[in-house]
């Protein structure tokens, strides 16, 4: 399971505007360009691991599937040990 509510997405909060519409122009721009803006964004949804065990990860490191200390790849010292708030 997901949780969304600690999620706070500011793209639609008007006073961001000032920092995110200077970046939109040339982001958008530069990805025609490098012709990765085509209309088929949702692609880059689709795209594999290239692991299984990649595939929803956080979901299952949240059922205590596996624990940091088997992944080798994050230092234990970085997780929380309780759910934030």
């Amino acid at each position: 399971m997901v949780r969304t509510d600690c999620i706070n997405n500011l793209v639609e909060e008007a006073e961001l505007n000032a920092l995110k519409l200077p970046m939109k122009t040339p982001m958008a721009k530069m990805l025609k360009e490098q012709r990765d803006l085509s209309g088929n964004e949702d692609v880059f949804n689709k795209y594999r691991f290239n692991k299984e065990k990649g595939w929803n990860y956080y979901e299952r490191f949240m059922e205590g599937e596996f624990t940091v200390e088997d992944i080798g790849w994050i230092n234990p010292t970085n997780a929380e040990k309780e759910l934030l708030d």
